[in-house]
């Protein structure tokens, strides 16, 4: 991992020169007699094209290099296409696994964009250029440039998908979302933001520091002026007990990275998984997982894809998924289907009628927009799967669980939803506090030229929108702890019957494909006959003799995170016997309301870069072309 809050932001799109290609061979298709100017060019609508990664910043980060042809191919996997209206935006996420299975994980929002006239001016340019070198006779080629295609098509205004990209090494999918869709709207708004968005990009890629395990950062809104703290060009990490606060284009994002006493980070709703395909259907395909069968997910949404994806591989939890995962596997690559080997992963955007799967006999088909399940035959139950499903269900109830937010639109807690005052960017509370006071409004602007921080102090209360988020992630954690709990139960003991046979790492590793880890008979002779079907299976599985490698390795070397976390929750149940659950879910949910309590330490606001006059300016409703050189990575002093 990195160690950077963001790795890159990168714009995928329209490149006019490099689709010209594209569309010429749309029109050769559309218009056999190359003679006659073309009638009828609608079918453009209906076609899709390869996008283009049009700019990412910064250029490369150090052990994880920028991988243009992934990043275009999952940030706009249903293809590039064009509309004669503008298109609602839509926000998803994807993974990237390398061979080393380090993650980069991505985050994008994708709306339609007018194309302009300077795309127009330069297919013009060309088919002139192409008709002058022909000696003053343009020719067929005139008519293939994408100018002549949109003209065509007999609209006033024709519309393109843009994708704005964030490429992190950690899932804090809520703060990447939200800083997305403030980027939109800074884009779309009568009013431009005070700031040139380079400033803001900037300011997430290289100032924004990775809280450490139990601490959280704030993404800041411009106005929230009580107290200053000076901030530096790269920002140190907080001491602990404190959080970090980073301003963000209209208004704040809490970023909360939990402690090592806590389950690992998930910042993807696991009662949208739960809303969607009932207890029952859920703990159906947990099984399947746990298993290790082929799981094949599928949905016309591909964030819909990875939100389940990423809450039944937490849901494993100490265990981990060995195999392919793919949570969103892009069209050109669904022959990866065929592998008989187990995987979880995504599909996106096909008729079903039309899918060719796989002829496995251990297949689990998830079809997530109609919440149907195909489970493979002879498939044993989770255990005590019916008392699960009710405490799930008592959990959803008590909490009032939102419907799903995983759809087209901006999610429920989306910092849009501020009320435009004044110059269309301040929220009216705080407009009042700085008509009311200009010294506060003197201070304000004395810290941004001097580019230092601004924030609040403990004592006062969360905000509506902060009280949801909280809310949100107190319910996420007791599901998951509920099914955290289930395996400390059924392996409370699990340790007396690892194998230790060896007194050194490397005769260890050298002897061990020949040798019994785990004394699978006396174990399973312990254990109730209600959870044999179930235990005889997994104790088998490839998920499961790696949880038993780590333990034996943990004799040698530092002992991995979440086996550490596991061994601690088995010693809090020895420890407390039959209240132990209990006591684990008030320390759970008592360590996210202390994040959410704590004050802030304000990293660096953006602040203006050296750009020249004029630079940062764009036409709204159109993502401008960002300036290279603000946005180079900073040098190490």
């Amino acid at each position: 991992m990195s160690g950077r809050f963001v790795d890159y932001f990168a714009v995928c799109g329209l490149d006019p020169e490099l689709e010209l290609d594209e569309v010429r061979v749309l029109q050769q298709r559309l218009e056999p007699n190359q003679n006659e100017e073309p009638q009828n060019h609608t079918d453009l609508l209906h076609r899709t094209f390869r996008s283009r990664v049009l700019a990412h910043f910064p250029e490369n980060v150090e052990g994880n290099p920028f991988d243009p042809d992934a990043v275009n191919m999952l940030s706009v996997p249903g293809g590039l296409r064009f509309w004669s209206q503008p298109q609602a935006p839509r926000f998803h996420s994807f993974l990237i696994t390398r061979e080393d299975y380090s993650r980069t994980y991505g985050f994008v929002l994708t709306f339609s964009e007018r194309v302009q006239t300077q795309a127009r001016t330069q297919t013009q340019t060309l088919s002139r250029d192409q008709g002058r070198d022909q000696g003053g006779d343009q020719g067929p080629c005139s008519s293939w440039s994408l100018d002549s295609l949109l003209v065509s098509l007999g609209e006033d205004q024709v519309y393109v998908c843009k994708a704005l990209v964030i490429l992190a090494p950690l899932p804090f999918m809520g703060v990447y979302r939200n800083f997305l869709w403030q980027l939109h709207r800074a884009v779309t708004a009568e009013t431009s933001p005070p700031l040139p968005l380079e400033s803001y990009i900037y300011n997430l890629l290289y100032e924004v520091p990775l809280p450490p395990p139990g601490l959280s950062v704030q993404v800041q809104g411009v106005y929230e002026p009580v107290c200053v703290t000076v901030g530096f060009l790269q920002v140190p990490l907080p001491p602990p007990g404190l959080s970090v606060q980073v301003q963000g284009v209209y208004e704040p994002v809490w970023c909360h990275r939990p402690g090592t006493a806590e389950l690992p980070l998930l910042d993807f709703s696991v009662s949208d998984a739960l809303l969607r395909l009932g207890p029952q259907q859920l703990l159906q395909v947990f099984s399947c997982l746990l298993l290790e069968h082929q799981v094949l997910l599928y949905s016309q949404d591909p964030q819909l894809l990875v939100v389940v994806g990423e809450v039944m591989c937490s849901l494993l939890f100490p265990f981990q998924w060995q195999h392919v995962y793919v949570p969103l596997l892009p069209a050109a690559l669904s022959h990866f289907l065929d592998a008989p080997v187990p995987y979880l992963m995504g599909l996106q955007g096909q008729d079903r009628s039309q899918l060719d799967l796989p002829q496995e006999a251990n297949l689990c088909f998830v079809d997530l927009d109609n919440s149907s399940v195909d489970v493979p035959e002879d498939f044993p139950q989770f255990p005590l799967q019916e008392e699960l499903i009710l405490e799930l269900k008592d959990i959803l109830q008590r909490h009032s669980a939102p419907e799903t937010s995983s759809g087209p639109g901006p999610p429920p807690l989306d910092p849009l939803s501020l009320q435009d005052q004044c110059n269309g960017n301040v929220p009216s509370e705080v407009l009042d506090l700085l008509q009311k006071n200009q010294t506060l409004q003197r201070l304000e602007a004395l810290t941004r030229r001097a580019r230092v921080s601004v924030t609040q102090q403990e004592g006062r209360g969360l905000s509506g929108r902060l009280q949801q988020e909280k809310k949100a992630a107190i319910l996420n954690t007791q599901l998951r702890e509920v099914f955290a709990a289930r395996f400390v139960a059924m392996f409370c003991d699990y340790d007396a019957f690892v194998i230790h046979s060896c007194s050194d790492l490397h005769s260890w590793l050298t002897a061990r494909e020949n040798m019994h880890n785990f004394d699978k008979a006396s174990f399973l002779s312990e254990q109730p006959e209600h959870l044999l079907p179930f235990l005889a299976r997994f104790i088998e599985t490839q998920m499961f003799a790696s949880f038993i490698d780590n333990k034996i390795m943990s004799q040698w070397n530092q002992q991995e995170a979440q086996l550490r976390l596991f061994d601690q929750r088995i010693q809090t149940r020895r420890l407390y016997q039959q209240r132990a659950t209990t006591y684990q879910l008030q320390q759970a949910v008592q360590a996210v309301e202390q994040r959410y309590q704590r004050v802030a330490h304000t990293a660096v606001l953006p602040h203006l870069l050296r750009m020249r006059i004029g630079q940062g300016r764009f036409t709204p409703g159109t993502f401008p072309r960002l300036q290279q050189e603000v946005l180079k990575a900073p040098t190490t002093r």
